[in-house]
């Protein structure tokens, strides 16, 4: 099962500091999954738990405690490459640019040096039933 993580539409949950690691906790992650081929169509969901670690992070958020809610849209820049989204799970070591736009708070950017995806505890995909 291939999982595709999409940055809009997720839910943040929360933003923590960690000394130069900087975490964001997706409560719920819009992902699309592919059973084996990118040519299959995907299936959209959601996966609970997911993490993106963002390593050597500035400028530091002062005012994390309100970084939460809907993302409306999301982009993630590295070099000249710029993704809404990334393979779940992934790890770059290219520094990156990831800028949010929180429904709550409007929009956020941080720089980091590295940044990885991965699941807080075992993977998972629940298929969305929305309408």
């Amino acid at each position: 099962m291939l999982l595709h993580f999409l940055l809009a539409d997720s839910e943040l949950a929360w933003v923590r500091q960690d000394g130069a690691t900087l975490t964001l906790r997706f409560s719920a992650a819009q992902a699309e999954r592919r059973e084996s081929s990118p040519a299959e169509r995907p299936v959209i969901g959601y996966a609970l738990g997911v993490l993106m670690r963002l390593q050597d992070a500035t400028p530091l958020p002062a005012d994390s405690e309100a970084l939460f809610g809907r993302v409306e849209s999301g982009v993630i820049r590295s070099g000249s490459e710029r993704w809404t989204g990334c393979p779940l799970p992934f790890a770059s070591p290219a520094p990156v640019q990831l800028e949010l736009v929180l429904a709550r708070h409007g929009p956020w950017q941080v720089a980091a040096s590295a940044f990885s995806v991965g699941f807080e505890g075992e993977p998972n995909f629940r298929e969305s039933w929305a309408c």
